[in-house]
């Protein structure tokens, strides 16, 4: 029970795909990045990636709430979605627009100059 929120009756394993009809959705755990358990989920038919606030918008200019966030290990996770989901069409960040994998390597350039910042 942290910050005094109760833990969630289900916890998902690292790696959980669920089928409902024909669709099949991934939900992936990358290691830690935003939060320390944060998940991306995959719709490998349509090649949708939705990554929540692990993933900013290409619009974003900064890092933004980061207090919650590990980010040392956020770069190393964001290069694991994009080396497994690379070949999505449409990417869904936490806040702004959506686009494809240049979100992506958006997230990661933002996090190298965030830490390039810091020194």
């Amino acid at each position: 029970m942290k910050q005094g929120y109760e833990s969630p009756d289900g916890i998902l394993p690292n790696d959980t795909t669920f089928t409902i009809g024909q669709e099949s959705i991934r939900c992936y755990f990358p290691g830690e990045g935003h939060t320390s358990d944060n998940i991306v989920v995959w719709l490998p038919n349509q090649r949708i990636l939705h990554g929540g606030c692990f993933v900013k918008s290409v619009a974003a200019d900064g890092m933004g709430y980061v207090g919650d966030a590990n980010l040392s290990e956020w770069p190393n996770s964001i290069r694991r979605v994009m080396h497994t989901f690379g070949t999505a069409k449409i990417v869904i960040p936490g806040h702004d627009e959506w686009s494809d994998t240049k979100a992506l390597q958006h997230t990661l350039d933002l996090l190298e100059k965030h830490a390039a910042e810091k020194r």
